[in-house]
């Protein structure tokens, strides 16, 4: 059996940790983020 895809939308605080978790747990996750970078400018 295959393991699911599992997709996070948004690389914020809330989106890379749970990306994080989920790899450290032996997912496979992919990350798509809407800019360049993940860290928010003002």
């Amino acid at each position: 059996m295959s393991s699911p895809l599992i997709v996070v939308l948004g690389g914020g605080i809330s989106g890379l940790t749970c990306a994080l978790r989920l790899a450290e747990q032996g997912k496979a996750v992919t990350l798509i983020e809407r800019s360049w970078s993940p860290v928010a400018s003002s």
